[in-house]
């Protein structure tokens, strides 16, 4: 079996900045209402040793018993925990001037920490960061889950699914075998699962920058219009609905 030490050793040969590996476990699946209660994040550098940073946080409202069910974190649990604001300063120290990688990270965790990101004055921090994401690279070679993919690529059984940090142990040892497998630097794999960061505004692909280095809409009966003739009234459409926070920041400087 690979083990966890070897695989963050893997990593670093693959990277030219520090890369985070981060899971969050949640109050509820509703990736733009529901509260963080756990993180867990591996920070790998190029060289030397990774850092880790791990906390349970007191959320505003409860968690459902289907989440409880999931991840096995109870609202008791959580009653004398601070709240997420409390961890911001390391969260920004732990991402600041790295890449970042998860599992499903697009699809979830990007978007609840974006959106924590964005309120609590820190929007920018992600801006520049390549963005790894096994679950979409997975999907592309195998259409599995993380469970499935740790014993595919670790050769073993998954133990603790769920557990944030174990879920961030099993995605480091996953992402390090998937690298191998397409034979390419961390960033150029990760562009394969996500749009370098030039390209996009946020982690959606609502707004996305052309080939000439022009924001565009890419989505709906304006999709590729620039967003300076995107017309007032469909920019405050998009104000006005679920678009990400990310978006709507963007939107507002542009209408």
């Amino acid at each position: 079996m690979q083990t966890l030490e070897l695989a963050v050793e893997g990593l670093q040969t693959k990277i030219k900045k520090p890369v985070v590996v981060f899971d969050l476990e949640t109050t509820h699946a509703d990736a733009t209402l529901c509260e963080i209660i756990q993180f867990a994040g591996v920070r790998i550098p190029p060289t030397g040793p990774a850092t880790s940073l791990v906390f349970l946080a007191k959320p505003n409202v409860p968690c459902t018993p289907e989440a409880e069910v999931v991840h096995g974190i109870t609202n008791e649990r959580l009653v004398n925990e601070p709240g997420f604001e409390h961890y911001m300063p390391q969260i920004v120290e732990l991402f600041t001037g790295a890449d970042v990688a998860g599992y499903n990270a697009i699809g979830f965790d990007l978007q609840i920490l974006e959106r924590y990101l964005v309120k609590m004055g820190h929007s920018t921090l992600l801006d520049d960061a390549h963005v790894l994401d096994a679950f979409t690279l997975f999907a592309k070679q195998y259409p599995r889950t993380l469970t499935k993919a740790f014993e595919l690529y670790a050769g073993d059984e998954m133990q603790d699914a769920h557990d944030a940090m174990a879920d961030v142990a099993a995605t480091i040892m996953v992402l390090n075998a998937q690298i191998d497998r397409e034979g390419k630097p961390f960033t150029a794999v990760s562009e394969a699962t996500h749009m370098a960061p030039d390209r996009r505004v946020g982690f959606t692909d609502h707004i996305i920058i052309d080939d000439t280095g022009t924001p565009v809409i890419n989505f709906g009966k304006h999709k590729g219009t620039p967003i300076g003739f995107v017309p007032y009234d469909f920019k405050q459409w998009m104000l006005r609905n679920s678009f990400p926070p990310k978006i709507k920041e963007y939107i507002r400087g542009k209408a």
